[in-house]
């Protein structure tokens, strides 16, 4: 048996079954905004990705902010938010190797300060 959530999207009444955010029509939506994103900010760019490799490697795959709750194993690189999000301005000293957790722990208030 499935339990159904409403789609993640203001605007939406659709049930989606749980694991999934979005309704198919909004998640086609979603993927364009993330891929837009992804190229106006320059995440998939050679200079960030080498830079974040060189990172993790960096840090010996540990968490370098260790904030409560933290997992200590480090899957994300976390960019200085002086930098605005411009990953291709980044240099190594501008990010930090971390945890999913610490890195939204992070982002998350400056991400709902973005929304309002």
């Amino acid at each position: 048996m499935s339990i159904l959530k409403p789609c993640a999207s203001a605007d939406c009444s659709r049930l989606v079954p749980r694991g999934m955010r979005f309704c198919r029509d909004h998640a086609a939506v979603e993927r364009v905004r993330r891929d837009e994103k992804r190229h106006r900010f320059g995440y998939s760019r050679p200079h960030w990705e080498g830079l974040r490799v060189q990172r993790l490697s960096m840090a010996d795959g540990l968490c370098e902010l260790q904030l409560p709750g933290c997992s200590m194993r480090a899957t994300h690189v976390h960019l200085d938010p002086r930098l605005e999000g411009n990953h291709d301005a980044a240099r190594i000293g501008d990010c930090r190797a971390c945890c999913a957790s610490c890195s939204g722990a992070v982002d998350a208030p400056r991400a709902h300060e973005v929304r309002r």
